[in-house]
């Protein structure tokens, strides 16, 4: 896993020890930004992001039926330091890996939940009259959860006033060169 490697190699720092374009990691706590938060489609998890992957296998292959990743800028804290994560970006500014939290399956014998029908409608898909199997992965970054972000430090003007005693707040955000990195996996940690 290429992102493990790039947390290994980087250094772990307070919030408030991050110097301006400095790529650095940071491991805290996920909280909503401005109270903005997604639910995720099956799950039903309050979350700042999550990824949703349906396949469907014909014949001795798997194809994609469904990709779907969404997300809001959020907060992350650590050591009661907190920065705003600019995640709503550009996916090539980003690489995000999320450790998969509900996995469903349904074929000829099993059939799948009203809210799996539901949302392959929404789609345009479905599983009725398929003999094949159809398999689903949701992961996503529920509010609370441990995570780890790797990014640039922009310290920015903000109206969020995270921090009492600066005007500023701490931004991560990435680039084409140094993307924002971005995982739940307690592996990196």
């Amino acid at each position: 896993m290429k992102i493990k490697k790039a947390f290994k190699d980087l250094k772990n720092k307070r919030v408030q020890l991050a110097k301006e374009n400095e790529y650095f990691k940071v491991i805290g706590n996920a909280s909503t930004l401005d109270q903005n938060t997604l639910t995720s489609p099956l799950g039903k998890k309050k979350c700042v992001y999550y990824q949703v992957h349906i396949t469907q296998r014909i014949g001795n292959a798997l194809k994609t039926i469904v990709k779907e990743e969404k997300c809001v800028d959020f907060i992350v804290e650590s050591y009661r330091e907190k920065a705003i994560i600019k995640a709503d970006v550009d996916t090539m500014h980003k690489k995000v890996h999320l450790i998969e939290h509900l996995k469903q399956q349904s074929n000829i014998k099993m059939t799948a939940s009203k809210e799996f029908e539901d949302y392959l409608n929404s789609y345009g898909k479905s599983t009725k009259n398929t003999v094949n199997t159809i398999r689903y992965d949701e992961a996503c970054i529920e509010i609370g959860q441990k995570i780890a972000v790797a990014g640039i430090a922009h310290w920015i003007e903000s109206d969020h006033k995270l921090d009492q005693y600066s005007s500023k707040n701490l931004q991560i955000s990435g680039d084409k060169n140094k993307k924002l990195l971005i995982t739940n996996d307690s592996r990196v940690f």
